[in-house]
């Protein structure tokens, strides 16, 4: 019996000692972070009643320092065509395509940016509207470039979709923070990237990356999935839709006035 009972018993323990190995080593990973973030929700529903949503990102930091957030959409090409006025009219008479312009960005930031790191850092990393390096690919002077850049900016402002100032973060205790931001109502679909930065004396000590997903939902998905898939037909549905309800109100308004 004794025979039976040793080897099976080192057997376990020779099979077990990985698993209890990978488990502490995965505790104190999670332990020695500096930097734990978690978003509220990880995906936007858009719907027939969407007017836009608030997300809130909640984070825990281990260690002194500043935090920045940055919320970016997908990447989409943007032509900025400029107006001027020729043969007593005013048309498009110069334009600029950048190609990796961000459908939505917004930031928050526990201090001055100048505070959090060198600017080339924040470049890098894309903190801060300034630091947002939009390409072209013509061959075009620095002062051209930057007229037409900060003309996207005050569009992309207009919209919602660029933020006028960072947003402020919110310190619930001397570790635990919250960020508050709001995605508008006509934000497009995909996947958008949430990254959380800490900074200590300039230099970036830890980072923390989530995804949140835009997608249609409900009728408004089915809607959509049914024009991309057979967009003759939904011509067709549209195109008498319209005529019915155009002949229907002017049956009606005619009833009135008899």
């Amino acid at each position: 019996m004794r025979l039976f009972v040793l080897p099976t018993l080192w057997l376990l323990f020779f099979l077990a000692t990985p698993l209890l190995f990978s488990k502490a080593q995965a505790q104190t990973s999670v332990t020695g972070r500096s930097l734990v973030v978690d978003l509220s929700a990880d995906q936007v529903d858009i719907n027939l009643g969407f007017n836009g949503a608030d997300l809130t990102l909640f984070g825990v930091k281990n260690k002194e320092g500043e935090i920045a957030v940055v919320i970016r959409g997908p990447e989409q090409t943007t032509i900025i065509r400029r107006k001027s006025q020729a043969l007593g009219i005013w048309m498009n008479t110069r334009s600029m395509e950048f190609l990796n312009v961000p459908v939505y960005y917004d930031f928050a930031v526990s201090a001055p940016e100048s505070d959090l790191a060198a600017p080339g850092v924040l470049t890098k990393l894309d903190i801060g509207l300034d630091a947002l390096d939009f390409r072209v690919e013509k061959n075009e002077d620095q002062q051209t470039i930057d007229s037409f850049r900060e003309a996207l900016v005050r569009n992309r402002q207009r919209g919602g979709h660029f933020p006028l100032s960072p947003r402020a973060i919110t310190f619930i205790s001397d570790d635990f923070f919250r960020v508050d931001f709001h995605v508008p109502a006509d934000v497009p679909t995909g996947s958008y990237l949430v990254e959380t930065f800490l900074f200590n004396d300039g230099k970036l000590i830890d980072r923390r990356e989530a995804k949140l997903r835009v997608a249609q939902a409900g009728f408004s998905a089915d809607v959509y999935h049914f024009s991309r898939d057979h967009s003759f037909l939904y011509a067709l549905v549209a195109v008498g839709l319209a005529f019915f309800l155009g002949a229907g109100s002017h049956l009606f308004f005619r009833r009135e006035r008899v």
